[in-house]
């Protein structure tokens, strides 16, 4: 199948100013970061913070809890989505 996940980027935070395309372009199911297109034609790559310690996760609404992102070019997102070697985990800076 070719189902995409389509889950949209859940946060807006001064990163950017231009909102989610379509959502997750990556599979369905996948087990890993998500990545989305923006309106203004960036890519970014988030994933929910489950190492954060400032206590978001003990409030219960887990829309707002903390995020790691980073953008993408468009050759990385396509090695990404390519690339059986490649599972789409966040990389290190």
């Amino acid at each position: 199948m070719n189902d995409k996940c389509r889950i949209l980027v859940p946060f807006e935070d001064g990163l950017w100013t231009t909102r989610d395309v379509n959502g997750c372009i990556k599979p369905e199911g996948h087990n890993s970061a998500h990545i989305s297109l923006l309106e203004d034609g960036r890519y970014i790559q988030w994933e929910d913070d489950y190492s954060c310690n400032c206590g978001c996760w003990d409030e219960g609404d887990f829309d707002n809890v903390c995020r790691v992102a980073r953008f993408l070019t468009e050759e990385e997102v396509n090695e990404i989505l390519t690339n059986p070697a490649t599972r789409g985990e966040m990389k290190e800076k």
